[in-house]
């Protein structure tokens, strides 16, 4: 049964992505929150208040659990690249020696 080869290149590119689709939505998610912080200013009383502690908590919560994902499976795409070229130096090593 042959193996497949895997082109290491290509994980470094979706990797890459994954890392920038991160900075983007974190840098999103930030101005959310900045505008609920601002809307302060414009819709004061108890109901400005609720709507931006409910407004705040599913963005704190949700999204970044989302951003967390998002940062966690770069990270393992990471892991898994240096594992696929120390496999495929020692291939070389053990083809050349």
């Amino acid at each position: 049964m042959a193996l497949k080869v895997t082109d290491i290149g290509e994980l470094k590119y979706y990797r890459v992505q994954l890392s920038r689709s991160y900075e983007s939505y974190d840098y999103v998610i930030k101005n959310i929150l900045d505008s609920i912080k601002d809307s302060a200013l414009y819709w004061q009383g108890e109901d400005g208040e609720v709507f931006r502690e409910r407004l705040y908590s599913l963005v704190s919560h949700d999204l970044n659990c989302i951003s967390k994902e998002i940062k966690a499976e770069a990270d393992y795409l990471g892991k898994i690249i240096t594992v696929l070229e120390n496999a495929q130096e020692q291939v070389k090593n053990r083809l050349n020696g």
